[in-house]
């Protein structure tokens, strides 16, 4: 059985775990405390068993907890809720969550898990004792209900102030781990971690990597599949974007970020071009019909952040040089990124590098492709991997430089440089009402499943959700948390939200604001299992429109990525060489798979590996042979493969081709059918699965 995290759709299996567990617990208690969980995403966790059929086994609630009696660490994982079913118990399904949640603690830098039992209950304590909890007291809890609140206003102001100073510096790197950290992923963790980086974009990385990277710095994740992104402070946001990966950071009350992290495509290399004697026409042409179409759909999704107050930044490896670097040679990437407000971080403080012409040498400053002279077969080195900051949002740029083994880590386990920069913040002022919504308020074609969020006002106790597709929505969530996640939406829908802010002096009612989904990309299948080498359809709709968008099939649960490949792909044109633009379409995967089991088709942008859309199908052996049981009365039984949950149909004609079938049953669930065909003219049949 398997053990992961709670997705939406257990909401009612894990309710009703819940009302085993505390069965006195009423049923306003219980959504209360589920929509928390869906709401604190940084600071909660359910982790659940699935069995077979789907339906949950067992679960457990972790958070974390300021002090806990008999810990000295200031902050600790605490197990809130632990229940299996009692067909599952004694087979180490108890433990193997529990097991999870150490491991959630351990990736937010905790260095103990706590607990509790009640007194009585003799089986929950030997079941933690086997797990290897220690007791530390034996107490009983008193609540007495307080008769006045006339000092709480001041008790939560100078509460307030002191919870958290506002991050007045932080470090941001890019870093090109090398197809998952193959020069030595322990390397690349130690490169971050001894550099201080706070917020990293990492390219080449799949979302394993990810979070055993994350896990072992005590950072925070949101994995991909190539541009995954890392955080010592939470991620309260997941921006999906074609072209790249964008989150929205919370550095403190108040007070966020939002980082944007790509990889564009490596070939055609417009560096090996100019060497080779092409025009600076061509490899721009060039430029603008591969780079640009992925860089563009990022920077879109950046719009309504850089439209904001609040500090953007822009990582990446972009394959491609920067214009900075050339006396004169306009690349697009480069141009396009100045042109969108974004500064280049390296370059604004080390602007007195040489230029090109001259071809540069591979320890030159500011050279990130590559350290790695084995791995330049043209002899060709740039600065193609950048740090960009969003101009005028109170960012302002102190020191920037490229890591390698001269400086960092040795031996360097990556064939590029990374780059750090360090910056400072000037903290925004904090207002009485709530502010600062994302997605913007009036942003278009937000994803569909979305989690809001925005800046408190200050000296907030709890915030009130309002959330709908009228003006201003109904009382959703009252929380403490800055997010909400409303759960699945509808596309292109319009939805208002609003935040009230409620404080020991009373409620401060917050302005309305509205979003408008979009539509996005999609997988169809022509059905939802095939036989073994039968032809594969995959339709797509709604795909972003570059020539190297692709389709590629996957067992399910893959990993993808640089160094994972799928089992066979084909780009949107359904060639291998992609030279048309097509939003969507239908790619036929000719010969099928061999072998049988559970794929998935993945949907991925720009000859890269940002996901646009996943559609899990099945391969199964099938088969139909005729049976002769009675020869001498002419009797044969006709038989097949059947699926679980399936029924079929037989059918006749007399001659083949057969110009016309005649129907001789529908809905049999068995294997089989008795033909009773002696004495009748020769007849072809089939089963078909309705």
């Amino acid at each position: 059985m398997l053990t992961r995290p709670l997705e939406p759709h257990d909401q009612s299996e894990w309710l009703r775990l819940r009302r085993a567990l505390w069965a006195d617990c009423s049923e306003a208690m219980h959504s209360l405390e589920m929509e928390e969980y869906a709401n604190s995403a940084g600071t909660r966790a359910v982790f659940v068993i699935v069995r077979e059929d789907g339906r949950l086994g067992g679960f457990v609630e972790v958070s974390v907890r300021d002090r806990v009696d008999g810990s000295m660490s200031p902050r600790v994982a605490y197990v809130e809720g632990w229940f299996v079913d009692p067909d599952l118990r004694r087979q180490g399904f108890g433990r193997k969550l529990v097991d999870a949640a150490e491991r959630w603690g351990m990736a937010r830098g905790l260095t103990e898990i706590a607990s509790d039992a009640e007194l009585d209950n003799a089986e929950s304590v030997k079941a933690h004792h086997a797990l290897g909890f220690y007791e530390t007291f034996r107490l009983a809890h008193f609540l007495k209900p307080l008769k006045t609140l006339a000092f709480l206003g001041t008790f939560i102001g100078l509460m307030t102030c002191a919870q958290a100073a506002s991050v007045t510096e932080v470090k941001v790197m890019s870093f090109n781990i090398w197809v998952s950290g193959r020069g030595g992923l322990s390397n690349c963790i130690e490169v971050i971690r001894t550099s201080g980086a706070d917020i990293v974009g990492l390219q080449e990385c799949n979302a394993t990597t990810a979070q055993t990277i994350a896990n072992a710095l005590g950072f925070h994740a949101t994995p991909d599949g190539d541009v995954s992104i890392v955080s010592r402070f939470p991620i309260v946001a997941s921006i999906p974007a074609s072209g790249g990966r964008g989150v929205t950071i919370e550095l403190g009350p108040g007070q966020r970020v939002h980082l944007f992290n790509c990889h564009l495509t490596a070939y055609p290399y417009g560096p090996y071009d100019l060497k080779n004697g092409r025009t600076q026409g061509f490899i721009i042409n060039q430029e603008n019909s591969t780079r640009m179409p992925a860089l563009n759909q990022l920077l879109s999704a950046m719009s309504p952040y850089l439209a904001t107050a609040e500090p953007c930044f822009l990582v990446g490896d972009f394959n491609a040089p920067s214009h900075f670097d050339y006396a004169s040679f306009p690349w697009p990437t480069s141009i396009a990124c100045t042109n969108a407000g974004l500064i280049d971080s390296y370059h604004l403080l080390h602007s007195s590098n040489r230029k090109y012409p001259g071809m540069f040498a591979f320890d030159e400053p500011g050279i990130t492709w590559t350290p790695m002279t084995n791995q330049e077969p043209e002899g060709v080195f740039d600065r193609i991997d950048f740090v960009h900051f969003s101009a005028g949002d109170g960012v302002a740029v102190t020191n920037s430089t490229e890591l390698d083994g001269r400086n960092s880590i040795s031996p360097w386990p990556s064939d590029h440089r990374a780059v750090l920069s360090t910056f400072t913040l000037t903290p925004p002022p904090l207002i009485d009402k709530a502010s600062g919504p994302s997605p913007a308020n009036g942003a278009t074609n937000v994803p569909l499943n979305v989690t809001v969020s925005w800046l408190p006002g200050s000296n907030t106790l709890s915030h009130e959700i309002y959330f709908g597709t009228n003006s201003p929505g109904t009382l959703r969530a009252s929380q403490t948390n800055a997010s909400f996640n409303p759960g699945p939406l509808a596309v292109s829908t319009t939805y208002y939200w609003r935040v009230d802010e409620v404080k020991a002096a009373g409620k401060v009612t917050g302005n309305v604001w509205s979003f408008t989904t979009g539509v996005f990309p999609a997988l169809q299948s022509a059905k939802p299992a095939y036989l073994t080498n039968e032809t594969i359809s995959i339709s797509f709709t709604n795909g972003p429109g570059a020539p190297k968008d692709w389709i590629g099939l996957y067992a399910a649960g893959a990993a993808h990525g640089p160094g994972a490949p799928s089992i066979t792909w084909f780009y949107t044109d359904g060639t291998k060489s992609g030279t048309l633009s097509r939003t969507a379409g239908t790619i036929p995967f000719a010969g099928g798979l061999p072998t049988p089991g559970n794929y998935e088709a993945r949907f991925f942008a720009n000859d890269g590996y940002t996901l646009l859309a996943s559609l899990p199908f099945a391969v199964e052996n099938y088969s139909l042979k005729l049976n002769r049981i009675d020869p001498a009365g002419g009797g044969q039984q006709l038989s097949w493969t059947t699926r679980s949950g399936k029924s079929y149909g037989v059918r006749f004609a007399t001659n083949l081709p057969a110009g016309n079938w005649t129907q001789m049953l529908l809905g049999e669930t068995n294997s089989w059918i008795d033909l009773n065909i002696a004495g009748v003219p020769q007849k072809f049949y089939q089963a078909f699965e309705q």
